[in-house]
């Protein structure tokens, strides 16, 4: 939090007011003809809302602090490893394989947002563990000694679930081949999803005969119906399908309501 007023480049606030900003790094800059400390930062609210400025670090509070490499941004490996170590850095109670941060590891590399290889065709590194890891600060709660690691085997899981898509694929369509699809229930007669008498029994029901004919009526009333089914089985299915198109509706109405809310 830093009062507007000091905030680089100058923008209008009142004397008062303060913006909330997140710190990137640290940089030295001339005030007052001197070198001083400053912090660059990202404005999250007020009239310099999203800008990144600049302010000399004594005008800065500093409301929340976490890990380190999530504010200040660190080129050298050795660096990172040993800023953790001097922090006495200790990692979340929720272990990494069911954390956050591993769900959005996996979904980063799905995404394509980090390379699905550590390395190109010509064997040079597409992102390095570093840059990755100060990707998301749910990486930063975690040990960056450990993260290499844990990034190389997300990758390996997300290549050899995609060989067993590829291999499942290629098992459903021998089973399909090998296994054609019956024309005939179990019972002897027609399929009924898809059929010409499902089509008709909807169109009736939408205009309502199913309420004001009993089903031996209806079955009558269409050799769509009687040449294909017997009446025990169309009544089944008239029943199956008056308690679909009442879930269908429900679903429809609850959908309505959440939207609305």
């Amino acid at each position: 939090s830093i009062l507007t007023r000091f905030i680089h480049p100058r923008v209008q606030a009142e004397e008062s007011h303060r913006t909330t900003v997140e710190l990137i790094k640290t940089e030295q800059k001339t005030f007052s003809r001197k070198q001083q400390e400053c912090f660059v930062f990202r404005c999250l609210d007020g009239p310099a809302s999203n800008m990144i400025c600049y302010s000399v670090k004594k005008h800065v509070i500093v409301t929340e602090e976490g890990n380190r490499s999530l504010f200040f941004y660190i080129e050298d490996v050795a660096a990172a490893e040993k800023q953790q170590q001097e922090l006495n850095f200790v990692e979340p109670k929720v272990k990494w394989r069911k954390s956050k941060a591993k769900f959005l590891l996996n979904k980063a590399i799905i995404d394509g947002i980090i390379s699905e290889d550590a390395t190109d065709d010509n064997g040079n590194t597409t992102i390095t563990v570093l840059e990755i890891y100060q990707l998301d600060a749910e990486f930063a709660k975690y040990s960056f000694e450990k993260f290499g690691a844990r990034l190389a085997r997300v990758r390996a899981d997300i290549k050899r679930n995609k060989n067993r898509a590829k291999e499942d694929v290629v098992a459903f369509l021998r089973y399909k081949e090998n296994n054609p699809v019956s024309l005939l229930s179990r019972k002897g007669y027609g399929q009924w999803q898809g059929s010409i008498a499902q089509e008709c029994l909807l169109n009736d029901m939408l205009e309502g005969l199913h309420m004001v004919n009993k089903p031996k009526v209806l079955w009558e009333s269409r050799m769509e119906y009687y040449e294909n089914f017997p009446l025990d089985a169309f009544r089944s299915k008239m029943e199956q399908e008056v308690r679909t198109a009442k879930y269908l509706h429900t679903l429809k109405v609850k959908g309505n309501h959440y939207k609305a809310s």
